[in-house]
C-alpha cells in the first residue's frame, strides 16, 4: 500500500508510527507492533498490505516451529501462504478433499505437509520459494532429460 496523506474516514493528516497487532491461531496468541499510518484525529490506522503478510507469514513459520500441529494452524499457514486448497492438494500429490479433511480435524493429517508448510513459509518470508517450486517441478520431472548445472 502506498502511503496516504489523508485519513479515509475522516480526511484528517496521518502520521507514521507503530500499531499494536494480535492474532490468534489454535489457541495461541502472537502480538507485534507493526508500522503503520495512524491518523492525528479519529486514531485509524492503516497498515500495508506487505507488512501484514510477513506478519501472517511470520505467525505460520512460529507455528511450524512450536509445533502447534492443529487442524486450524495447518489451515492458517496454508492461507498465510496464499495457497488455495486444490493447490496444496496438487503440490502434496493428495486429493482435495484429503486437505479439507485435515483442516476440519476429519482425519489426522501427515506430518511432512505440516512440516513442508513451516518451510514454505519460512522460504517466502525470506523471498524464496525453493521448496514450492520443487514442488511443482516434480510433477513433470523428465528423469531422461541430460541437465546442464553450473557449480559455485
Amino acid at each position: 500500500m502506498a502511503e496516504i496523506s489523508k485519513c479515509v474516514n475522516c480526511g484528517k493528516r496521518v502520521k507514521r508510527g507503530m500499531v499494536k497487532e494480535e492474532l490468534n491461531v489454535a489457541d495461541v496468541t502472537f502480538k507485534a507492533e507493526l508500522p503503520a499510518q495512524i491518523c492525528t484525529s479519529c486514531e485509524s490506522t492503516y497498515a500495508s498490505s506487505d507488512v501484514l503478510e510477513r506478519f501472517e507469514l511470520t505467525v505460520a513459520v512460529t507455528l511450524g516451529k512450536l509445533g502447534v500441529r492443529t487442524p486450524a494452524a495447518f489451515k492458517f499457514m496454508r492461507k498465510a501462504l496464499g495457497l488455495k486448497s486444490a493447490e496444496l492438494a496438487q503440490l502434496l500429490h493428495v486429493a482435495p478433499e484429503t486437505i479439507s479433511r485435515w483442516e476440519t480435524g476429519a482425519r489426522d493429517f501427515d506430518f511432512t505437509a505440516f512440516t513442508l508448510l513451516g518451510v514454505m513459509a519460512a522460504e517466502k518470508l525470506e523471498g524464496r520459494e525453493l521448496t514450492r517450486e520443487m514442488l511443482k517441478v516434480r510433477e513433470h520431472a523428465n528423469t531422461n532429460a541430460a541437465v546442464h548445472v553450473k557449480v559455485a
